[in-house]
């Protein structure tokens, strides 16, 4: 965390069998330990709706209000590692969210049978890439980019945590997918960005983390993130 700059940090609530998300008590868990250097201001969404509706009240509101340097995404994916996603993609959505609602009309104008089971299905209908694009802004791109050098940042956490920390590319296209792309796609936005037709170097990024023992316990969470923060 700079001075003079802002960092935007975000968990999600509930979902699925995740009756607690690790990710919301993480980002809840640094009001309370992270101090701010002089000049720079941290300001956090410790418990986003895992709903694109909600998303998508909650993220623009925040970029208008903090216009942040920098933001970080967290959310709860696989066992075993932490994971830093290199993308943020706008197709492939398939899955409804908490409310029963999908991101596009696409899906949700389907006959339920024919639906897609699961993302390899997905993958395999040219209309959910094609048609139904997350962030629906016509200037939004298919996929961003994060600006940071994951690499390094990977090498530098896992040395300061001792935990396993990779660079990942595929952030789900669900809800943290949908979040990481709305949000590349107002950094660019808010930027003044160069939408290249592929990718924007975004001031963004996604961090997975594994649910609560499998293998680490919610303390060791809470201080990944912090060190993520801090980096």
């Amino acid at each position: 965390m700079k001075n003079h700059s802002t960092i935007l940090v975000t968990g999600f609530g509930p979902f699925l069998h995740h009756t607690t998300n690790p990710s919301n008590l993480a980002v809840a868990h640094l009001t309370s330990t992270l101090t701010a250097p002089a000049g720079a201001r941290l300001v956090t969404l410790p418990k986003l709706e895992v709903a694109y509706a909600a998303v998508r009240d909650a993220l623009p509101l925040a970029w208008a209000e903090h216009r942040p340097a920098f933001t970080l995404h967290v959310g709860v994916g696989l066992a075993g590692k932490f994971r830093l996603e290199r993308f943020a993609r706008n197709t492939g959505y398939w899955s409804h969210d908490v409310r029963g609602e999908y991101v596009g009309p696409t899906v949700a104008s389907m006959p339920a049978l024919m639906r897609p089971a699961n993302r390899a299905a997905a993958k395999l209908m040219p209309e959910l890439n094609q048609k139904a694009r997350a962030v629906a802004e016509d200037d939004a791109l298919d996929v961003y980019e994060t600006k940071l050098d994951l690499p390094r940042m990977v090498a530098a956490l896992s040395s300061v945590t001792g935990k396993e920390v990779e660079v990942s590319e595929d952030a789900g296209q669900y809800l943290c997918d949908f979040t990481y792309t709305s949000s590349m796609y107002l950094s660019g936005k808010h930027d003044g960005g160069d939408h290249d037709g592929h990718k924007c170097q975004g001031r963004a990024l996604f961090l997975h983390v594994p649910p609560v023992g499998e293998p680490y316990t919610q303390d060791e969470i809470n201080d990944f993130v912090v060190k993520a923060v801090e980096y």
